[in-house]
């Protein structure tokens, strides 16, 4: 006679049985399980738990597609009507700095870029507290993965070039997006297109309606600092 075993019945097992019980001791059917019935149900559970398990992934890696999606539209057609924009070296180093932190959909990734500046960002009218921490007291989720995902989808867009200072060489500033140097109630259509892919219909035309940005702005300087990085009013 063969030793009883101790295995406990597999999941596919047990949905076979809940699938042809009857009256029977448990209430479970007292007949055989058809052969390959188990590895049908385990199959189905498999993929279910796959499909779950993807679903988590897309959704942690909300950022990093949103800035592979830029990145992609930053070498369209669109970038040409900015080439006067062409990044200064430093600032596209730090552009990509910051660009590599929001990929990782960690906000805490910033401080790595923030370490390498020379000067404080500014990150709100008052400076309490750090960067980091204030981000994530904006964020829905206290995180900070929807202000990375603001940050990427600012970056998607071209920026503005500005010049400040004596300095000829070093004195360019860029901003993110450059619709936050435009005048909101005289925008193209190509500009209100653009200004769509940041907020919610009603938030840009309330911002239009006021004339003055009020979303995120990010600045860098030629020299390679990022002067800021804030939420306007």
């Amino acid at each position: 006679m063969a030793a009883p075993s101790d295995a406990r019945p597999g999941l596919g097992t047990w949905l076979c049985r809940c699938a042809g019980r009857k009256a029977g001791h448990g209430g479970f059917a007292q007949r055989s399980i058809p052969p390959g019935c188990h590895l049908v149900a385990d199959r189905s559970a498999l993929r279910a738990l796959v499909v779950l398990v993807l679903a988590a992934i897309v959704h942690a890696a909300v950022p990093f597609r949103v800035y592979a999606e830029s990145s992609a539209r930053m070498q369209s057609a669109a970038q040409a009507r900015f080439a006067a924009t062409t990044l200064a070296p430093l600032a596209a180093e730090m552009r990509d700095r910051i660009a590599a932190a929001v990929s990782t959909g960690r906000i805490e990734d910033l401080q790595e870029p923030l370490d390498l500046n020379e000067l404080p960002v500014v990150y709100a009218d008052t400076a309490d507290g750090d960067p980091i921490s204030h981000w994530k007291s904006l964020s829905v989720d206290g995180q900070g993965h929807d202000v990375l995902e603001q940050l990427g989808r600012i970056l998607a867009l071209p920026p503005a070039k500005l010049a400040l200072g004596r300095d000829v060489e070093n004195n360019a500033v860029f901003v993110w997006p450059y619709l936050a140097e435009r005048q909101l109630d005289q925008l193209s259509a190509t500009e209100l297109a653009d200004l769509a892919t940041l907020m919610a219909p009603e938030a840009l035309a309330a911002m239009r309606a006021k004339k003055k940005w009020t979303w995120w702005r990010l600045v860098i300087g030629a020299d390679g600092t990022w002067h800021a990085f804030r939420k306007h009013d």
